[in-house]
């Protein structure tokens, strides 16, 4: 993710969602204790960071896509994971 702006932004990894077989699933905080950037970072203009973010998901789950926010308000961006439209939510 980079800052492409001109003023500094929080990224946090609850704003983000999993998107698989039309459903959502939100990030997991239990496992924010035990992975690098996963919660919240201020990205200064220019920047950029490589977050990571853990799901909790039923065994087998194909995700889908990933619904990206810079804020919990955004509108946020559809990232497609397997090539395919992803129906909107």
């Amino acid at each position: 993710m980079k800052n492409i702006g001109n003023q500094a932004q929080t990224y946090s990894a609850s704003n983000q969602k999993l998107v698989a077989a039309g459903k959502q699933y939100s990030a997991s905080f239990e496992a924010e204790a035990f992975i690098p950037n996963s919660s919240t970072v201020q990205v200064n203009p220019g920047l950029e960071i490589e977050p990571s973010v853990a799901f909790d998901v039923p065994v087998g789950t194909v995700p889908d896509g990933m619904d990206l926010h810079d804020s919990g308000l955004s509108g946020g961006v559809m990232v497609n994971l397997q090539g395919a439209p992803i129906p909107a939510s």
